[in-house]
């Protein structure tokens, strides 16, 4: 996951080069003579590479621009990216975010980096307390027995 804006340059940065070095693979194998089909699967790793990179390129422009329903769906997915997601919504640096949380930015840089596992819950409380994220509670279906669930 794209974290700050940084990395997002460097990512659209890497994303013209992998384009550029897509196109100029293509033409080298054209040159060979190759079928579509060897070319499509010749350049398959570097399309996977360019399609994953475009995605996370996507969802940061999509962060960075509310899409409240990309960054709610973080949520049901994975804490640490709806964490992160919250950060860049409200436009918060990692530095303004450990200054609100009276942590450091190296401790906030690494969390993110490990998109928030083995944070304590009352860290993670803290953060979703202070963008007034009111968490949802599980539902649970008490009346099912042992013997559904083998």
């Amino acid at each position: 996951m794209i974290r700050t804006k940084r990395e997002y340059e460097a990512s659209l940065k890497k994303l013209k080069q992998n384009d550029e070095a897509l196109e100029n693979q293509r033409e080298e194998l054209v040159k060979l003579n190759l079928s579509e089909t060897d070319i499509s699967n010749a350049m398959a790793p570097l399309m996977s590479f360019r399609n994953q990179l475009h995605q996370e390129i996507k969802i940061y422009e999509g962060i960075k621009a509310k899409n409240w329903k990309l960054i709610l769906e973080l949520y049901t997915q994975h804490i640490g990216r709806f964490l992160i997601a919250l950060r860049l919504a409200f436009n918060l640096n990692q530095r303004e975010l450990a200054s609100i949380l009276n942590v450091t930015e190296a401790q906030i840089s690494k969390d993110e980096r490990n998109e928030y596992h083995g944070v304590s819950q009352e860290k993670v409380n803290k953060i979703l307390e202070l963008f007034d994220v009111k968490p949802m509670p599980p539902k649970i279906n008490k009346n099912i027995d042992k013997d559904f669930l083998l």
